[in-house]
């Protein structure tokens, strides 16, 4: 710096001289950082860097869980199994896939109970008068599904019961269904996208119904014959004196919001004791054999995590019975649309039921159905 001289200008800028001035006090007071200064430094940073994850954390969990296209694709599986959906509320990797009311979740990874309850307005044989008064019937129907290897191996049981009223009880009469229990096993590729299994049920004739011949029910319309045909798929669950393998194959298919899934199965029912019958109908000896063929189709979208729409469609065909019927009368279609809704541990659904073309057997001349459907997760999470 260039010494002022006494009454003569400054050759020093003005500004310099300030930052001089200003940083002579500063240096003064500086003193060598310690290593305990350092570490409440860390500290500090750590604390901000702590709250700023814990903020983040808050705001995933509050903001939604698996998006509506993760379903199926595997994602579910490298999250935390804790984290919980804002309105689902359940683990993530708990459900996969929306299901159809009458078949499962092939991937699902906690124990689930399912309840249907199906309303049915029914005409009678020989009915075609739309103003006459028609028959109702009540259906329920249970179903338990255990996994045993999660995402491999699954067993369980179902069981239903009815009351109606039909020609042969006018008053009502209640009627329950043959239990059946069962295991399957599935395999998914591409992180779930695909899956394919296979599964057999067995169930044997715990309830007797009547000691006339099936073609004397069939003629005398027996409730519990009158049951089947409304929930056409479930026909074994209401055969009288009939042990019944089901053995049956799965196929699903997920693309984002779109769900395929087919069953395709064979009832093998096994006559166990012979009836009594008159000299002119069909008797059903004992070791007699009736197969019945079952394909479901079902297709879902999920527009939202909340919400999914579905439509089931089903194919009946005996393949070999000893009841007196025509071709016609071995098959029959029907369709089932449905809306379902996903909850914290329950998914509610309901759905219509209706045939296309003749009913099974030509038991009924016509009817259509209302269903309920509640499924209940359990998980001990």
């Amino acid at each position: 710096m260039v010494a002022r001289e006494a009454g003569g200008p400054s050759h020093e800028p003005e500004g310099a001289a300030i930052e001089e001035t200003r940083a002579a006090p500063r240096a003064r007071h500086t003193r060598p950082e310690t290593a305990s200064d350092l570490a409440m430094r860390r500290g500090t940073l750590a604390m901000i860097a702590s709250g700023v994850l814990a903020i983040g954390s808050a705001h995933a969990q509050s903001s939604g869980g698996i998006p509506t296209g993760a379903f199926g694709t595997g994602e579910a599986k490298a999250r935390p199994e804790h984290v919980e959906e804002d309105l689902i509320g359940t683990p993530r990797d708990v459900r996969t896939l929306p299901r159809a009311p009458t078949l499962p979740d092939l991937t699902h990874r906690a124990p689930e109970l399912s309840f249907e309850h199906t309303v049915a307005s029914i005409a009678p044989h020989g009915q075609t008068d739309p103003t006459a008064a028609r028959l109702t019937a009540h259906l329920a129907h249970f179903d338990f599904e255990l996994p045993l290897i999660p995402s491999r191996l699954y067993a369980g049981a179902e069981w239903g019961f009815g009351a109606g009223r039909g020609p042969a009880a006018p008053d009502g009469a209640f009627v329950s269904g043959q239990p059946q229990v069962f295991a399957r096993a599935v395999h998914s590729f591409s992180h779930e996208r695909y899956s394919v299994g296979a599964g057999l049920g067995l169930s044997p004739p715990v309830f007797r119904y009547s000691d006339t011949s099936e073609a004397e029910r069939l003629d005398e319309g027996e409730t519990s014959l009158l049951l089947s045909v409304i929930r056409p798929w479930d026909l074994s669950m209401f055969l009288d004196r009939r042990f019944t393998a089901r053995p049956w194959v799965d196929l699903r298919v997920a693309l984002r919001h779109l769900v395929v899934q087919a069953r395709l199965g064979l009832d093998v029912n096994l006559r166990t004791s012979e009836t009594s019958c008159s000299p002119a109908a069909i008797c059903d000896r004992a070791g007699q054999v009736q197969v019945v063929s079952l394909g479901t189709l079902f297709v879902g979208w999920q527009p939202r995590k909340e919400l999914a729409f579905g439509i089931e469609a089903w194919e009946v065909y005996l393949l070999q019975t000893s009841l007196p019927v025509s071709d016609r009368e071995r098959s029959t279609f029907a369709l089932s649309p449905s809306v379902r809704f996903f909850y914290r541990w329950v998914e509610p659904a309901i759905s219509v039921l209706f045939p296309v073309g003749a009913p099974l057997l030509n038991a009924v001349e016509s009817y259509y159905a209302v269903r309920l459907d509640l499924r209940v997760w359990f998980d001990s999470r």
